[in-house]
């Protein structure tokens, strides 16, 4: 009852054979089906029955009692989320017992949360799905900080685009190296999808490797300054000049 999430026991026992129907009779098959006519994701949803829900998932959805559970169902299904519903009664339709989404949400009171959603058939419930054990975690603050990432990567990534920056990392321990993609779409690096030293190197201008090398040992092993201009031969066989800057991050031993 008390538990840290929201858990609800739902019935799906009329939703099952309604599925069933569908699946055994529209041609393009269920889930495309159900994508071109969201109304039936509607229809089946209303269907399904709540039996009992704990006191979180009434505060996560904005509501104070089990009398305000007809209007729960408008909270999940809308127009942004018709499609997650769409997957979970395919997958279900199909024989699957587990399925884990995330989707966003709008509160009784207008608010609009992000939840990850975990759906279970318990054992012995699988035919007529008259039991689905539902748990619901508000995760908004987490996807906020993600879209906020997200978005941050974004601009960093046009950013470099258009200023002609590439940014690259490398990891000493597994030589493997992640360039961004304007070092690759600006500067003329070939595209790999897991490049490494020698990968960089074999770019760099012959006469100028050493220089590059010299210059990547005084960092790691003197902590000098790298900071190195240097000729690279791009993807299009044309000579082009680098100014690379980089500091190396250590672990808790000094490697």
């Amino acid at each position: 009852i008390n538990a840290p999430i929201g858990v609800w026991e739902q019935d799906w026992s009329l939703a099952k054979p309604a599925l069933d129907k569908l699946r055994n009779t529209c041609e393009t098959g269920l889930l495309d089906y159900l994508y071109a006519t969201p109304e039936e994701v509607w229809r089946i949803a209303a269907l399904i029955k709540v039996i009992d829900l704990n006191q979180l998932a009434l505060r996560q959805v904005g509501a104070e009692s089990k009398d305000q559970l007809p209007a729960l169902l408008h909270s999940y299904l809308t127009a942004a989320t018709v499609q997650h519903f769409a997957n979970v009664f395919a997958a279900f339709a199909d024989g699957k017992t587990h399925y884990q989404i995330e989707c966003p949400m709008v509160r009784l009171d207008g608010r609009h949360r992000y939840h990850y959603v975990s759906l279970m058939v318990p054992p012995g419930h699988e035919k007529c799905l008259d039991s689905v054990i539902v748990t619901t975690s508000d995760i908004t603050e987490s996807k906020r900080a993600e879209n906020a990432l997200n978005k941050s990567k974004e601009f960093l990534r046009m950013s470099q685009l258009a200023g002609g920056i590439g940014t690259w990392e490398a990891n000493l321990k597994t030589n493997q190296q992640t360039w961004s993609e304007a070092v690759m779409s600006c500067l003329g690096f070939p595209e790999y999808e897991h490049p490494t030293w020698d990968d960089f190197l074999s770019v760099v201008h012959p006469d100028d490797r050493q220089i590059v090398v010299d210059a990547a040992k005084a960092h790691l092993d003197r902590n000098e300054r790298y900071s190195i201009e240097y000729r690279i031969i791009d993807n299009r066989q044309r000579i082009r000049w680098i100014w690379s800057t980089g500091n190396a991050e250590r672990d808790e031993k000094g490697y």
